[in-house]
């Protein structure tokens, strides 16, 4: 995966299009919590991270993602 090889970018680009392009899917809460990883490491804007996360919270509020970020709220 590109977030394994610090390829930050590529790897927000590419978690974006899974959430954007399969939201209703399984993954796309896992995606979506990865996606914040990576804005974070590529630009260490804790709001990126932090609007990610929110986004689980709010459209995934069932999933184990958002169990797992619920203690930054």
């Amino acid at each position: 995966m590109v977030l394994e090889k610090h390829d930050y970018k590529t790897s927000s680009t590419k978690l974006k299009s899974v959430v954007d392009k399969y939201p209703k899917s399984g993954i796309a809460p896992e995606a979506q919590y990865w996606l914040g990883v990576s804005e974070y490491k590529a630009t260490h804007n804790v709001d990126a991270l932090l609007n990610a996360w929110r986004k689980i919270m709010n459209d995934y509020p069932n999933s184990i993602w958002a169990d797992k970020v619920s203690f930054a709220f």
